[in-house]
């Protein structure tokens, strides 16, 4: 999906050079599948890994944003953007599920996680494709093809695996039930993250 892709957007080119960046980026495609999905597992493994390790040093979100943000280049600040974009999209529209999966996964490991800290967070996965594809690709334009089809292909159907997670932890006795009480505690949280009262 992702050559052809990129193939139909060297078709659209209004320049040449542009239209070569395409052509080559489907050659590149091609040949370096194989290392970019071997990057992604091995990417997303190791995240899981450091989370799940981690889970009680979390810093400060926005703190670590700002920090992020300060010091990556305006081609990484476009590349993170499209990530972002897609993170934001996939959350709002898992957000029932994810809210699930948070509450029993916050249970199982005993301390209260947000969205962004759990090991299959969309988060997770955007950012570990990313990374696999930085080595790979420097054309942003180029990217934006290949994040849409990896959006349209792999995020969209995240609540699938969602799905299975909830299941397997229900199955386990892992908060099998969750009250309508839990849920607008939870939902409270939420919104008073998002939306600080400002003291004073």
């Amino acid at each position: 999906e992702a050559d052809k892709g990129l193939t139909e957007a060297a078709n659209q080119a209004k320049n040449s050079m542009v239209q070569a960046n395409y052509f080559t980026a489907a050659r590149t495609l091609k040949v370096k599948r194989g290392n970019i999905m071997t990057g992604f597992h091995k990417n997303v493994m190791q995240t899981m890994d450091l989370m799940v390790a981690d889970i009680q040093l979390k810093p400060n979100d926005e703190t670590s944003e700002k920090q992020k943000l300060e010091i990556i280049n305006k081609e990484v600040f476009e590349s993170w953007l499209v990530s972002k974009i897609i993170i934001t999209k996939a959350e709002a529209n898992f957000s029932e599920q994810l809210l699930m999966l948070r509450l029993r996964l916050s249970k199982l490991l005993d301390c209260e996680l947000d969205v962004e800290d759990m090991p299959v967070s969309p988060a997770v996965f955007c950012n570990a494709f990313n990374e696999s594809l930085t080595e790979f690709f420097a054309e942003i334009y180029v990217e934006k093809i290949i994040y849409k089809i990896f959006e349209d292909e792999f995020i969209n159907h995240l609540g699938a695996l969602y799905d299975e997670i909830n299941g397997i932890l229900i199955n386990s006795g892992i908060l099998p039930e969750i009250s309508l009480e839990e849920i607008a505690i939870a939902h409270r949280k939420i919104n008073e993250k998002n939306n600080p009262i400002s003291e004073g």
